[in-house]
C-alpha cells in the first residue's frame, strides 16, 4: 500500500517538476500572459492533487470497532429483558 503511495507519489512529483519547467519557459521566452497563465494553473492543479493526496494518507485511520453486546439489567432468567438505548433518559 504504502509503496503504490511512494510510487504516486513520485511521478506527481514528476509532472510538478515538467509544470514547473514549463512556467519556467513561459517566463524566459517571454510569452503572452495568457500562456503564463495556463502553465500557472496546471502547476497550481498538481500541486493541489499532490497536496490532497497527502492529506489523504496522512490523517489517522479510524477503525469501528464492533461494540460487545450490552447484558440485560436483569439476571438471565427474566422473561423480560430492557433493551439498552443509549439516547433514553429514565429517571
Amino acid at each position: 500500500m504504502i509503496g503504490r503511495l511512494d510510487r504516486r507519489l513520485a511521478r506527481l512529483d514528476h509532472r510538478i517538476w515538467a509544470a514547473h519547467g514549463r512556467v519556467e519557459t513561459a517566463y524566459a521566452l517571454n510569452l503572452d500572459e495568457a500562456h503564463k497563465q495556463e502553465a500557472f494553473r496546471a502547476l497550481d492543479a498538481l500541486l493541489a492533487e499532490r497536496d490532497a493526496l497527502r492529506r489523504e494518507w496522512s490523517a489517522p485511520v479510524r477503525r469501528e470497532r464492533p461494540r460487545p453486546p450490552v447484558r440485560a439489567l436483569f439476571g438471565p432468567g427474566e422473561d423480560e429483558v430492557p433493551v439498552y438505548d443509549p439516547g433514553a433518559l429514565v429517571l
